[in-house]
Formats: structure tokens, sequence, C-alpha cells
């Protein structure tokens, strides 16, 4: 038995505030806590802000040969700055996010008979640490309703990074596009 609970109110006191929150649990455990805050026009500007605060905890009962479970717990957050950009497109906003997460686990080690070949996968899947990242998306809405769009689109064209001179323990480059 799994359920979410999830509280949001978009154009909070009509100001365009968009915050909530969520929980997500299943029979035994909390699983996922959540909450944001975004202004898309922070005092009054053509600069937008948000604030995404988290707390997970993932078990991983898919492997079976690993002792014990694999459970991971991951607290984090991160800023986020928006620009629009008129002089280009009115549509088209610049997007700068930074985070931070903590990753913590229960120091899962392979075992059985193959523990000599699993466990390096173990390892290097279940690590523990700091990660801080940043973020940079280019984002083009030309949608009449960001709920209910009749006409317009939608185009997100993102990157993460988290290099390896701010992080000791990871690092990695992310592109997406989405549409």
């Amino acid at each position: 038995l799994r359920g979410t609970v999830a509280i949001q109110k978009s154009n909070l006191f009509g100001k365009g505030w968009d915050i909530g929150g969520s929980v997500q649990a299943d029979r035994h455990h909390i699983k996922k806590l959540e909450t944001h805050f975004f202004d898309p026009h922070i005092f009054d500007s053509n600069v937008s802000t948000g604030v995404n605060f988290y707390k997970r905890w993932d078990e991983y009962d898919q492997w079976t040969n690993v002792d014990p479970l694999p459970t991971q717990r991951v607290l984090g957050g991160d800023l986020r700055l928006g620009f629009w950009l008129p002089k280009i497109d009115k549509h088209l906003q610049l997007v700068a996010d930074i985070g931070l997460e903590d990753i913590r686990n229960n120091d899962p080690h392979a075992r059985g008979a193959l523990q000599s070949v699993f466990e390096p996968i173990v390892r290097r899947t279940f690590q523990k640490g700091f990660l801080k990242w940043f973020g940079l998306d280019l984002v083009k809405d030309t949608r009449d309703h960001q709920v209910y769009p009749k006409s317009g689109y939608k185009i997100t064209i993102g990157s993460k990074i988290a290099p390896p001179f701010i992080n000791s323990d990871f690092s990695f480059l992310k592109a997406e596009v989405e549409g």
C-alpha cells in the first residue's frame, strides 16, 4: 500500500506565487517529503525565483544479492533564478539554478558466489557524500494557459553539471531537451 498527499496552490494571494508540498509514504515508512515556492516576478521585476527542499528514503528491494537491503537517504534543495529575455523574444526565459544534496546509505555489500564480481558495482551504485551542482535552462513558453492550454507550446533546453573541482564524491554533465 502506497500513497501520496500533495497540496499546491498557484497564484497564492493573487501574486502569482506557486507554493506546495507533498508527502509520499507506504504502509511502513515515509518515502519522500518535498516543498517548493516559486515567484514568477519577484518584486514586480522580470526575474523569477524559486526554492525547493526535499528528503527521500529509497529502498532497493530488487537488489537480492546485497546485504543489508540497500537503502539511501537524500536530503537536498535548490535555488532557482529565471531571467526573462524580452529583447530576444517575449516568451523566452533563461533559468539558472544551484543545488546541494547530502546522500547517505547503509553500506550495502554484495554477497553470494559472485561477490567479487558484484562488489564494485554495488560500491559504485551506492556511494555517499555531498553533491553540488549548477544548472542552466533556456525555456520558451508560448502557451495561452499553463494548466489548460488551447494553443502554444513549451520547449526547454537544459543542462546540469556537477564539476569535479567542487565535488569530491560525484561529478556529471547532463543535457536535456523537453517539449
